[in-house]
């Protein structure tokens, strides 16, 4: 598929990433920091639910102020929060969660 195929349209705009949607692929890209997730619908729903249970989180304070370590599926990475960019990030992907099932709702109507 070509670039100018793609229909990708940014669902949340925030200083620190964005969550974008692209109709035709159905991959969900959210940007927060230095990190870049692409995930197909199904994907990001266990994502979101995962970070709104805060499942695989423990606590764990860095020198560099993290206070929350997040488990990925890849053997020895892990992801680190301050608890508030825990709460923007949940926040990005809850207002990016609420468009994407808006978009499925009509396009399911349809």
């Amino acid at each position: 598929m070509t670039p100018s195929a793609h229909q990708f349209k940014t669902l949340v705009d925030h200083h620190h990433g964005y969550v974008g949607f692209c109709q035709c692929c159905q991959t969900v890209n959210i940007c927060y920091k230095n990190s870049l997730f692409c995930l197909e619908l199904s994907a990001y729903q266990l994502f979101y639910d995962m970070i709104q249970e805060r499942v695989g989180m423990y606590e764990f304070h860095t020198s560099h102020g993290k206070e929350v370590m997040m488990k990925t599926p890849l053997n020895n990475y892990f992801i680190l929060f301050k608890e508030r960019e825990l709460d923007e990030f949940s926040e990005m992907l809850t207002q990016a969660y609420l468009l994407i099932e808006s978009y499925k709702g009509v396009r399911n109507h349809n």
